[in-house]
Protein backbone atom coordinates (compact mmCIF):
# COMPACT_ATOMS: atom_id res chain seq x y z
CA UNK A 1 0.00 0.00 0.00
CA UNK A 2 1.01 3.81 0.05
CA UNK A 3 0.13 7.07 2.11
CA UNK A 4 -0.83 9.97 0.34
CA UNK A 5 0.38 13.50 2.01
CA UNK A 6 2.93 11.56 4.27
CA UNK A 7 6.64 12.52 5.13
CA UNK A 8 8.33 11.93 2.25
CA UNK A 9 10.40 8.34 3.38
CA UNK A 10 6.83 6.84 3.92
CA UNK A 11 5.28 7.97 0.11
CA UNK A 12 7.40 5.05 -0.93
CA UNK A 13 5.83 1.41 -0.88
CA UNK A 14 4.66 -0.59 2.59
CA UNK A 15 3.96 -3.34 3.66
CA UNK A 16 2.01 -4.43 6.80
CA UNK A 17 4.00 -7.74 8.68
CA UNK A 18 0.74 -9.41 10.96
CA UNK A 19 2.33 -11.57 13.42
CA UNK A 20 1.06 -14.90 14.48
CA UNK A 21 -2.12 -14.22 17.56
CA UNK A 22 0.11 -16.65 19.83
CA UNK A 23 3.19 -14.14 19.84
CA UNK A 24 3.82 -12.85 22.78
CA UNK A 25 2.86 -9.27 24.09
CA UNK A 26 5.97 -6.98 22.36
CA UNK A 27 7.14 -9.57 20.03
CA UNK A 28 6.69 -7.08 17.10
CA UNK A 29 8.44 -4.35 18.60
CA UNK A 30 11.30 -6.30 19.50
CA UNK A 31 11.24 -7.73 15.68
CA UNK A 32 11.47 -4.12 14.56
CA UNK A 33 14.12 -3.14 16.79
CA UNK A 34 16.05 -6.23 15.63
CA UNK A 35 15.38 -5.80 11.84
CA UNK A 36 16.08 -1.86 11.94
CA UNK A 37 19.57 -2.75 13.57
CA UNK A 38 20.45 -5.57 10.92
CA UNK A 39 19.39 -2.47 7.89
CA UNK A 40 21.70 -0.21 9.92
CA UNK A 41 24.95 -2.32 9.45
CA UNK A 42 23.90 -3.23 5.63
CA UNK A 43 21.72 -5.76 5.86
CA UNK A 44 19.44 -6.16 3.06
CA UNK A 45 16.25 -6.23 5.16
CA UNK A 46 13.25 -3.78 4.93
CA UNK A 47 13.69 -0.63 7.36
CA UNK A 48 10.54 -0.74 9.75
CA UNK A 49 8.80 2.54 10.29
CA UNK A 50 6.00 1.56 12.73
CA UNK A 51 5.72 -1.59 14.83
CA UNK A 52 2.54 -1.98 17.57
CA UNK A 53 1.52 -4.38 20.40
CA UNK A 54 -1.83 -3.10 20.71
CA UNK A 55 -3.67 -6.38 19.61
CA UNK A 56 -6.95 -4.46 19.65
CA UNK A 57 -6.26 -2.54 16.28
CA UNK A 58 -5.84 -5.53 13.94
CA UNK A 59 -6.15 -8.69 16.49
CA UNK A 60 -2.84 -9.25 16.31
CA UNK A 61 0.59 -7.42 16.67
CA UNK A 62 1.96 -5.90 13.22
CA UNK A 63 4.52 -3.89 11.84
CA UNK A 64 4.48 -1.75 8.80
CA UNK A 65 7.72 -2.03 6.67
CA UNK A 66 9.08 -0.68 3.14
CA UNK A 67 8.25 -2.91 0.36
CA UNK A 68 11.10 -4.91 -1.42
CA UNK A 69 10.42 -6.17 -4.41
CA UNK A 70 11.02 -9.89 -5.40
CA UNK A 71 9.31 -13.00 -5.19
CA UNK A 72 8.39 -15.24 -2.15
CA UNK A 73 11.18 -17.72 -1.86
CA UNK A 74 8.79 -20.74 -2.13
CA UNK A 75 7.52 -19.56 -4.55
CA UNK A 76 10.52 -19.98 -6.95
CA UNK A 77 10.14 -23.95 -7.66
CA UNK A 78 13.75 -24.41 -6.52
CA UNK A 79 14.87 -27.55 -5.58
CA UNK A 80 17.88 -25.82 -3.18
CA UNK A 81 15.67 -23.55 -0.74
CA UNK A 82 17.00 -25.72 2.00
CA UNK A 83 20.69 -24.84 0.94
CA UNK A 84 20.21 -21.29 0.19
CA UNK A 85 18.48 -20.82 3.95
CA UNK A 86 21.27 -22.61 5.17
CA UNK A 87 23.54 -19.97 3.61
CA UNK A 88 21.31 -17.17 4.67
CA UNK A 89 21.20 -18.33 8.58
CA UNK A 90 24.42 -18.54 8.80
CA UNK A 91 25.29 -15.50 7.45
CA UNK A 92 23.00 -14.26 9.57
CA UNK A 93 24.53 -15.36 12.52
CA UNK A 94 27.70 -14.27 11.64
CA UNK A 95 26.83 -10.90 11.72
CA UNK A 96 28.42 -8.87 14.98
CA UNK A 97 25.39 -8.65 17.47
CA UNK A 98 27.07 -5.81 19.27
CA UNK A 99 25.30 -2.43 17.18
CA UNK A 100 21.34 -5.14 17.89
CA UNK A 101 22.24 -5.46 21.63
CA UNK A 102 23.39 -2.02 21.79
CA UNK A 103 20.26 -1.11 20.49
CA UNK A 104 17.91 -2.91 22.33
CA UNK A 105 17.55 -2.33 26.27
CA UNK A 106 15.60 -3.60 29.27
CA UNK A 107 13.11 -1.07 29.01
CA UNK A 108 11.97 -2.07 25.91
CA UNK A 109 10.05 -4.63 27.57
CA UNK A 110 11.94 -7.52 27.19
CA UNK A 111 11.05 -8.12 23.31
CA UNK A 112 14.26 -9.58 22.33
CA UNK A 113 15.86 -12.77 24.43
CA UNK A 114 19.38 -12.10 25.90
CA UNK A 115 19.92 -15.94 26.01
CA UNK A 116 18.54 -19.08 25.94
CA UNK A 117 18.85 -19.24 29.62
CA UNK A 118 16.59 -16.78 30.45
CA UNK A 119 14.02 -17.81 27.78
CA UNK A 120 14.42 -21.40 29.46
CA UNK A 121 13.71 -20.00 33.09
CA UNK A 122 10.83 -18.02 31.64
CA UNK A 123 9.21 -20.74 30.31
CA UNK A 124 9.42 -23.30 33.26
CA UNK A 125 7.80 -20.68 35.63
CA UNK A 126 5.07 -19.50 33.35
CA UNK A 127 4.22 -23.50 32.65
CA UNK A 128 4.78 -23.94 36.43
CA UNK A 129 7.69 -27.01 35.23
CA UNK A 130 9.24 -25.86 38.68
CA UNK A 131 11.16 -29.74 38.16
CA UNK A 132 12.95 -28.89 35.31
CA UNK A 133 15.07 -26.16 37.24
CA UNK A 134 17.87 -29.06 38.42
CA UNK A 135 18.21 -29.74 34.36
CA UNK A 136 18.38 -26.15 33.97
CA UNK A 137 21.11 -26.08 36.58
CA UNK A 138 22.61 -28.73 35.05
CA UNK A 139 22.93 -27.42 31.32
CA UNK A 140 24.35 -23.87 32.99
CA UNK A 141 27.11 -26.10 34.84
CA UNK A 142 27.73 -28.01 31.97
CA UNK A 143 28.00 -25.55 28.99
CA UNK A 144 30.73 -26.64 26.59
CA UNK A 145 32.97 -24.19 26.20
CA UNK A 146 32.25 -20.88 23.91
CA UNK A 147 32.75 -21.12 19.71
CA UNK A 148 34.01 -18.91 17.63
CA UNK A 149 30.93 -17.24 15.68
CA UNK A 150 29.20 -18.99 12.89
CA UNK A 151 30.78 -18.20 9.69
CA UNK A 152 29.19 -18.54 5.91
CA UNK A 153 31.21 -20.69 3.29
Amino acid sequence: FTLNNAPEHLTQPLVVRIFRKTMRKGYAKGEAKAQNALYKIGYPTPRVFFACSDKSILGREFTIMEYKKGVNLSETGRPDIPEILGKLHAELHSIDPSPLMKGITPEDGGTIRYSITEYLDEFIRKNNYTRLFPALEWVLDNRPPSEPPVRAR
